[in-house]
């Protein structure tokens, strides 16, 4: 496995392409594009952008008429709000597209104010492709209700035992296909037997 574009010490979540969905763009004989994120999602991104924006305006705001030592819960309502706001807009913004071919795999992914990373899989560095199901639980305080929320990620599995999550669907189904298109774009072009 070959990643080109650096590396800031052995952070993995800059260091391996962020899961999120991805759409199958250009359709071709033997090779899959995925691009991505969807619309969806970087709208909920945005969002997640101007209410953490507002948190750390509203913080310190506060901060600034309240005495002394009470500072502290709007400085760290500010502190909260502004996390929020630059993992939102690092959601809304990040731009990933993963090719699968039968000369492997390349995934191309840029987080905001940082630098095109790239990650190459040859065929014979996959071990598998898999899907792998990931339950929550969230909980609806004014409602009082709770409900699991189920995502499906396709996931590679390379010979040394890593494991790349790519992609995410709502539904099992979408996720099987998706893991079979990416099989078969591998699969393309080797003999068969």
């Amino acid at each position: 496995m070959r990643m080109e574009g650096g590396t800031l010490g052995r952070m993995r979540w800059l260091d391996t392409p962020p899961c999120v969905p991805l759409e199958m763009v250009e359709p071709g004989p033997g090779t899959l594009v995925l691009r991505g994120p969807t619309l969806g999602y970087r709208v909920s991104g945005g969002a997640g952008a101007v209410f953490g924006g507002a948190a750390a305006a509203f913080g310190l705001r506060l901060s600034r008429v309240l005495p002394g030592p009470m500072k502290l819960v709007p400085l760290g309502i500010a502190a909260v709000g502004g996390a929020v706001a630059a993992v939102s807009s690092a959601q809304a913004s990040v731009q990933v597209t993963v090719e699968v071919s039968a000369s492997g795999l390349v995934a191309r992914w840029r987080l905001p104010l940082l630098a095109e990373k790239e990650l190459r899989l040859a065929p014979s560095e996959v071990a598998g492709v898999e899907v792998k199901t990931v339950v929550r639980t969230e909980r609806a305080e004014l409602l009082e209700r709770s409900a699991e929320v189920y995502e499906h990620r396709v996931c590679i599995v390379t010979r040394d035992g890593r494991e790349l999550p790519l992609d995410t669907h709502s539904t099992r189904t979408q996720a099987d296909l998706r893991r079979a298109a990416i099989e078969g774009a591998l699969a393309a072009g080797r003999a068969p037997g």
